[in-house]
């Protein structure tokens, strides 16, 4: 009896071992498996990240392309509206420089004319009212 018990002893014993070896391997190949699966993970945020930096460099390489036209075009507006303020000035110097010299001694020689013949009609009704004697009408016109 005590031969049997050791073999039954032993038994337990074998499939103890058995049972905690297969308990053993099945928790290496699940830890395996995990690390398997971190390294994928790994493999793929890597594969993500080298695309995020491509990207980033892109926009980058955008970014300054844009601030290069910008500045270009705030140079060449920059540039268009001193010369239209320019030739805005030119113009109206233009301008007045004709009213000085063609409207205003136009305005002031028909202002003359115009005080001229208002008074000649003064003369000419005073004269006509008091008397017959009529005097010559002398214009003279500066220019």
């Amino acid at each position: 009896m005590r031969r049997s018990l050791r073999c039954t002893n032993a038994g337990l014993a074998a499939s103890t071992v058995s049972a905690r070896t297969d308990e053993d391997l099945s928790r290496e190949q699940q830890l395996e498996a995990e690390v398997a699966e971190l390294r994928s993970a790994l493999k793929v945020a890597e594969v993500d990240l080298a695309s995020a930096r491509s990207h980033v460099q892109r926009f980058q390489e955008i970014s300054q392309a844009n601030e290069a036209a910008l500045a270009t075009l705030n140079s060449t507006h920059d540039e268009y509206r001193v010369a239209t303020e320019a030739e805005l000035t030119k113009r109206q110097s233009e301008i007045e420089a004709y009213r000085r010299s063609f409207v205003q001694p136009k305005n002031a020689s028909l202002n003359f004319l115009k005080q001229t013949l208002s008074f000649s009609r003064g003369s000419t009704a005073s004269a006509s009212r008091g008397s017959m004697t009529r005097r010559p009408l002398r214009i003279r016109l500066s220019t």
